[in-house]
């Protein structure tokens, strides 16, 4: 099973940087500048976000957690400064602790594995990520019974039948 990075909270993460620049375009601007600065700093700010966009949004759209057999695969996650690919075997996941927003429910499971210095955060811009949270849970707790999984997690999830 593989599941994607949501395309729609790629698209609302560049619509908020818009935003945030028109923004600030219109809090500095100031009627003795006149309007051609402000479309020489539109026309700036936007190319200023098409290049930083144009070199991250790759990352974005290959972006997935993928489960097999005896491993689940994090592809495209930035870890530590650089863009990794990271297969964890079920038996090596130690703990899944949980980042819980009222609203939003459970916002990001962080992983911890064996074999990986870092955590891997899996957050809810994944599609179908409360399934992805229950497959996660249920396959570490199979292959490895002394798994942490924080109660939240499960509390979340067993109000919605999941787990």
């Amino acid at each position: 099973m593989k599941f994607r990075y949501r395309k729609s909270m790629l698209f609302l993460q560049i619509g908020l940087v818009l935003l945030y620049a028109a923004a600030l375009i219109l809090f500095f601007y100031s009627d003795d500048k006149g309007f051609r600065w402000i479309i020489k700093m539109t026309v700036t700010v936007l190319v200023f976000f098409t290049a930083f966009f144009s070199s991250y949004i790759g990352e974005y759209l290959n972006r997935y957690v993928e489960f097999h057999d005896n491993y689940v695969k994090f592809n495209s996650y930035r870890i530590a400064g650089k863009v990794r690919h990271i297969n964890v075997k079920y038996e090596d996941i130690l703990s899944l602790e949980a980042t819980v927003i009222p609203i939003i429910g459970i916002y990001k499971i962080s992983v911890k594995a064996k074999n990986v210095p870092w955590l891997i955060p899996v957050t809810w811009c994944i599609s179908h990520h409360k399934e992805m949270y229950s497959h996660l849970c249920r396959y570490a707790q199979k292959n490895n019974p002394d798994v942490f999984i924080d109660e939240r997690i499960l509390k979340r999830l067993g109000k919605q039948g999941l787990v």
